[in-house]
């Protein structure tokens, strides 16, 4: 059996005068959650609408390898706001033509599932907007689907609401794959194993985030205090040993960050030569990448070089 839930291969996407997509290639994994990043306009929603078959791709692949039901919440959720909330969820049921047989939850399960028994009876136009999403969210569910696709799932929702959503997520993530788009980093850092992210219709990068961490970071990466360095010192140090300094601040105490460029441990070396030169060390602390950081790695770089 495939590990792989969605594959697209070189896909373009064309409008008048403007490339949307060109020629992006990622893989998703089933049972993950994969984040799908980039700043608004990057491409994101019209690769989603193409997976899903709502748009037509100029070229390329894509291909549903898990299955054949998809569940699609976009950005702004087509719900109908005069219907109350199981009579909505009801009629999506029935524009599937589903029997008793499909194998998914009824809808009381799905309502339980997704916080929404208490308010199964109210109109949807009267829910807080986190009930409205989640009323979405609920639709997906409806016909059983192996794949959920969430295009920007928390965008404007209040910090509980975000909270609220992001369990359930990760709750739905136990029985289904899910592709997230998102631009809040903070958010897939919590969510994702895999990400891919897009920029300007190109796939930057893509993979498991411990794997692109690190290939990005490459060596170690300290965040250093010490007290009685001298510019001339930090010059000396970038001299001896193999390594980078970034956001040097000096002062009486004065702080620095170090990339090595070799793939060990370089901190004993480091605190020797700064004790050698009279310097003390306040503290010194190993740095994880967090998806911020790969982010701005990614695309900055990428900046940098087509403005070279």
């Amino acid at each position: 059996m495939s590990s792989i839930a969605i594959e697209l291969d070189q896909v373009v996407k064309e409008y008048p005068g403007r490339l949307a997509l060109k020629g992006i290639s990622f893989q998703v994994k089933k049972g993950r959650i994969h984040g799908f990043l980039g700043p608004n306009g990057a491409g994101k929603s019209t690769t989603m609408k193409i997976i899903t078959g709502l748009l037509r791709a100029n070229s390329g692949n894509v291909s549903i390898i898990e299955g054949e039901r998809i569940g699609f919440l976009p950005e702004n959720p087509p719900l109908y706001m005069n219907m109350k909330v199981e009579g909505y969820l009801q009629y999506v049921k029935n524009l599937y033509s589903l029997d008793k047989d499909h194998g998914g939850d009824s809808l009381e399960v799905i309502m339980k599932k997704c916080g929404l028994l208490d308010v199964k009876e109210r109109l949807i136009r009267n829910l807080s907007k986190g009930y409205k999403q989640r009323v979405g969210i609920a639709s997906t569910l409806v016909h059983n689907p192996e794949i959920i696709i969430l295009d920007e799932p928390t965008v404007g929702l209040d910090p509980k609401a975000i909270l609220e959503i992001r369990d359930l997520i990760k709750e739905l993530s136990r029985n289904h794959t899910i592709l997230l788009s998102t631009h809040q980093l903070y958010e897939a850092n919590l969510l994702c194993e895999d990400i891919t992210i897009i920029n300007k219709g190109e796939i930057l990068t893509t993979g498991e985030v411990s794997q692109i961490r690190e290939k990005i970071s490459g060596g170690q990466r300290l965040y250093v205090e010490v007290e009685g360095a001298r510019s001339e010192i930090l010059e000396k140090m970038v001299q001896e040993l193999p390594i980078e300094l970034r956001d040097q601040v000096l002062g009486d105490i004065s702080s620095f960050k170090v990339l090595s460029k070799e793939a060990h441990d370089i901190r004993s070396r480091l605190s020797s030569f700064l004790a050698k030169e009279g310097c003390i060390v306040l503290s010194l602390k190993e740095e994880t990448m967090d998806l911020e950081g790969i982010f701005k790695e990614v695309t900055f770089g990428v900046q940098d070089a087509q403005g070279n």
